[in-house]
């Protein structure tokens, strides 16, 4: 999917903005079946924001001497995922899998500009737009340019005691580079009870593993 917003008569500080936001998402996915009782399920998942707002050149012009900033926001994650389903003795249904996901974060921007009155040229290219009068005055880096790698395991056994009452135990690991270098271990379970055709009752125990 691809999503494009722009909004040209936002208001930031008083002052009319141009927004743009793009959201670029792309998915494929390959399902494989092993007889009636195991499959391979496997999804590639590519994911990309950007964000950017600024004065317009008709705004600025209009306002001589004053001034303004612009943000530029970026963030691209690409993510692999295989999940494996199994069933055992007519009872048991095992789920497993991993998921490893990179984030390419920043580099995030926040620039200061000075309208310049009657100029008709730029002191200093813009990506974000090739149109605008404006002079840098000077440019913060709100976010260095970093790469975030995390991995996850996970595991699951779903034991179908009665045809009404299943139980669901299972584990999850996940480690993630740029905020926790030790990983995590996430165990999961969870009880229900099917009361009527319509009407399930169910507790679920999580530490954050889905």
């Amino acid at each position: 999917g691809d999503g494009d917003l722009d909004l040209a008569a936002a208001n930031f500080g008083g002052n009319t903005v141009a927004v743009r936001y793009k959201d670029n998402f792309l998915e494929v996915e390959k399902d494989a079946d092993f007889g009636d009782r195991t499959s391979l399920a496997n999804k590639l998942t590519a994911h990309n924001i950007q964000y950017e707002r600024g004065i317009p050149i008709n705004a600025a012009q209009a306002q001589p001497g004053a001034y303004a900033q612009s943000e530029m926001m970026e963030e691209t994650s690409l993510t692999w995922e295989s999940t494996l389903n199994m069933v055992l003795a007519d009872k048991h249904r095992i789920v497993t899998g991993f998921r490893a996901q990179r984030d390419d974060i920043g580099p995030n921007f926040m620039n200061n500009y000075h309208v310049l009155s009657g100029s008709t040229t730029l002191d200093d290219p813009l990506t974000w737009s090739s149109n605008n009068v404006f002079k840098v005055r000077g440019a913060n880096l709100t976010v260095r340019p970093g790469t975030d790698h995390t991995l996850n395991l996970y595991g699951e056994d779903n034991y179908s005691v009665t045809d009404k009452l299943t139980l669901v135990a299972g584990v999850g690991y996940e480690a993630n580079d740029y905020q926790d270098k030790k990983g995590s271990v996430m165990p999961r379970a969870s009880v229900s009870y099917q009361l009527t055709d319509i009407l399930t009752a169910k507790y679920i125990f999580d530490t954050g593993y889905v």
